[in-house]
């Protein structure tokens, strides 16, 4: 009974899990896109 309990929990935990992980991915590539402009810019300054 409390081994259920505890499998259902991880259940659970990995789809939010899995939920963040997307959101953490889409973030990622939202912030790598800025980042990229920015240095793109930084390095037709510099050079």
């Amino acid at each position: 009974m409390n081994q259920t309990s505890v499998y259902s929990e991880r259940v659970v935990q990995t789809s939010d899990f899995s939920r963040l992980k997307q959101s953490l991915s889409f973030w990622r590539e939202s912030v790598a896109q800025i980042f990229y402009d920015v240095d793109c810019r930084i390095f037709n300054i510099e050079y």
